[in-house]
């Protein structure tokens, strides 16, 4: 980064992550870069996350434990107030059902510099249910080559050529950046499951990013964990989000961007496995003066009634 160690602050905002949370703890405290502070934040869980997270409160390392008597509505919230705690130059937002190898601070903070302000890392995914783990990354469904390699990049080129198809920053547990740079927007606050698509492209607008391409974090999936069940009714919120963070990062491009249909394909399969939900998106005529949202929408809804022709009767 600079001459000087930066202060980290460690970010843990947990809800019912009981089962997870002394392998996520461990894996922060145990870091070979000691430099830091942790920030437990619990977001009225109902298991026994508390009675964990009361066990870590006296660490020297602690700073706060925060407990909210009600649930806030949206993990993003959790984080606006993390940071508003944070005494780091960095920050890391460590999920709660996550966890990272014990040199991740160190390797990270040397991505850091005056104009990097944001690294990330490459994640393992690991199937809670069969313990297996799992080598493939989001992102790698963009381009399978560019995320094999370390790279950086213009925060402004990564916003108008990768963030604006899919979030290629997948996981906030990969993450470490300037604290000076985020920025929460009041329609990310309102989020529950694609606010830090937004929140990295509008820090990307700002900064430069770092990429490195060996796992350092463990992303996990299971099937019991909020981030795995959805009702239909949160799925439809979840598509919601997708086209307005679609909307907020083409706003961000400094010209016209010719949004290519086949980079959405990603919405578009998801979609296939989900046709209960195409009558939520469907638009029969796209309105005057179409806006990106609804462009977005109705060439996603034309390619879905072009090409997946199994979905015809949810075209009336």
């Amino acid at each position: 980064m600079s001459d000087h160690n930066p202060l980290v602050s460690v970010i843990v905002p947990n809800f019912n992550h009981a089962e997870f949370l002394q392998q996520r703890l461990d894996s922060i405290y145990n870091q070979t870069y000691q430099l830091f502070e942790v920030v437990l934040l619990d977001d009225c869980s109902t298991d026994a996350s508390l009675e964990i997270l009361k066990k870590y409160q006296s660490n020297e390392k602690t700073a706060q434990l925060i407990v909210n008597e009600v649930n806030s509505g949206s993990p993003f919230r959790q984080w606006q107030k993390g940071l508003e705690i944070a005494n780091g130059e960095l920050i890391w937002i460590a999920e709660s059902d996550d966890w990272a190898e014990e040199w991740f601070l160190e390797k990270m903070v040397n991505q850091i510099t005056s104009e990097v302000g944001l690294a990330y890392c490459r994640s393992w995914t690991y199937h809670h249910e069969t313990n297996d783990l799992d080598s493939w990354f989001y992102a790698d469904g963009l381009d399978e080559k560019r995320w094999k390699s370390d790279f950086v990049n213009n925060g402004q080129h990564e916003v108008e050529n990768y963030l604006i198809f899919r979030n290629t920053i997948p996981n906030a547990s990969a993450c470490l950046f300037k604290k000076e740079l985020a920025e929460f927007l009041p329609a990310m606050l309102e989020m529950k499951y694609c606010g830090d698509w937004m929140f990295w492209a509008n820090m990307l607008a700002k900064t430069d990013l770092a990429f490195v391409s060996e796992p350092l974090n463990y992303y996990r999936h299971s099937q019991s964990t909020t981030r795995a069940t959805k009702s239909n009714e949160q799925e439809k919120q979840r598509y919601d989000e997708y086209f307005r963070s679609i909307e907020l990062i083409t706003s961000l491009c400094r010209y016209e961007k010719t949004l290519e249909i086949n980079n959405y394909n990603w919405i578009i399969d998801n979609l296939y496995e989900n046709p209960s939900l195409i009558s939520f998106l469907f638009l029969k005529k796209p309105p005057l003066p179409i806006s990106h949202i609804d462009f977005i929408k109705y060439n996603l809804i034309r390619a879905l009634n072009s090409t997946r022709h199994r979905l015809k009767d949810y075209f009336h």
